[in-house]
């Protein structure tokens, strides 16, 4: 019989209590990324995003119209489809921003579609996750094999696209095993700091992911008064966008009038 002294027996104890800690907060940081925050980002895009959209279209037109105006009062005649294909150029990158926004508003229209899984389902594929993450998560286990991180790796894909059955078949390769083996009490003690790192730096990416978009909306969101007081601030600015935009199709015209254009 092996004798084990009351300090190894104390810090083994500890890395165990930090490992189970640190699986703890890296499911919460998962699961926070690939399904809190994808429920209030599709939220978000769906009641705000789209007058967002709406706005961005207007000001980015009125602002390639201004351009336009701007080119044309330089020139005594000009051809049209080379200003505009000069104009698309220069804007290039608020259109991308433009473009993005309306793909992201596609996939939550495509996400609230598509079937979503029960609470129950939620809760036992995050028990599942745990136990996949305190046994194979490279972060936490030292000298994993190149098998098993390879596991993990498919483990997280299958988490992040919801596939519980998968993920449940993973943990059915998982055999009861000491999650520390006997080692050096100097090694343990190295495994308590290197935990206790890795559970402050999980924290840390924990709250600034809360700080973030779409997070950051949360109370936005769950607050009605809140909420609809976004959408009329919105809407307000939509509404002198497009007047603006009026303004300066009526210049355009007068001015296109005034000009020999090709």
């Amino acid at each position: 019989m092996v004798y084990l002294s009351p300090e190894y027996i104390e810090v083994m104890y500890k890395v165990n209590q930090l490992k189970s800690a640190l699986a703890d907060k890296i499911v919460e940081k998962d699961f926070l990324i690939n399904y809190i925050c994808m429920d209030y980002k599709v939220e978000y895009l769906l009641k705000i995003g789209t007058i967002e959209y709406k706005k961005m279209l207007a000001q980015n037109d009125a602002e390639k119209l201004r351009r336009k105006i701007q080119i044309v009062k330089e020139l005594e005649t000009f051809n049209e489809k080379e200003i505009d294909d000069m104009i698309n150029e220069e804007f290039k990158d608020a259109q991308e921003v433009q473009k993005e926004l309306f793909e992201d508003i596609n996939i939550a229209i495509d996400y609230t579609i598509d079937e979503r899984l029960t609470q129950e389902q939620v809760d036992k594929m995050n028990a599942d996750y745990l136990i996949i993450v305190q046994s194979w998560n490279p972060a936490i286990n030292e000298n994993l094999s190149k098998e098993k991180q390879d596991l993990f790796d498919n483990a997280e894909k299958a988490y992040k696209e919801g596939n519980a059955k998968l993920l449940h078949s993973y943990v059915k390769l998982i055999k009861d095993e000491e999650l520390i083996e006997q080692g050096e009490i100097s090694d343990l003690k190295n495994l308590v700091v290197k935990y206790q790192m890795l559970c402050k730096a999980t924290d840390s990416v924990i709250q600034a992911i809360k700080n973030s978009f779409p997070y950051s909306e949360k109370q936005m969101l769950e607050d009605e008064l809140l909420l609809e007081k976004r959408k009329s601030e919105l809407n307000e600015e939509l509404e002198n966008a497009n007047l603006e935009l009026k303004k300066l199709k009526k210049e355009f015209k007068e001015l296109k009038d005034d000009k020999n254009f090709v």
